[in-house]
């Protein structure tokens, strides 16, 4: 009888997977300064939802588990020319002027 599987005893195994990963991580330009250690917890956790029953089941999904962790764990957002979004008030202020979007808005 085969002994049941241990996602534990998996990721000890295969620690250089997940700290090359790691340390690809550390060299990006947008790397956000998680540790190893909440790295790695984050890996074991999402490993553990996905819930494999067997080696061949987290050998193939190991790697897309460090991916999204490894993704998760930059800093890309998107790069705004303004920080707000202007308003249809602003912009009608912008276009026709300030009063006559005064007038406009008096007049029901």
């Amino acid at each position: 009888m085969a002994s049941k599987f241990q996602l534990k005893d998996y990721l000890a195994a295969n620690r250089e997977v997940v700290i090359a990963k790691f340390q690809d991580l550390q060299k990006e330009k947008f790397y956000n300064g998680i540790s190893l250690k909440n790295f790695m917890i984050e890996v074991f956790q999402q490993m553990a939802n996905n819930n494999p029953k067997s080696d061949k089941k987290a050998t193939s999904l190991l790697p897309f588990v460090v991916s999204a962790v490894s993704n998760r764990n930059c800093k890309i957002g998107a790069t705004h020319t303004k920080p707000y979004s202007e308003s249809n008030h602003a912009k009608a202020v912008n276009y026709f002027g300030a009063d006559k979007v005064k007038s406009m808005s008096n007049a029901k």
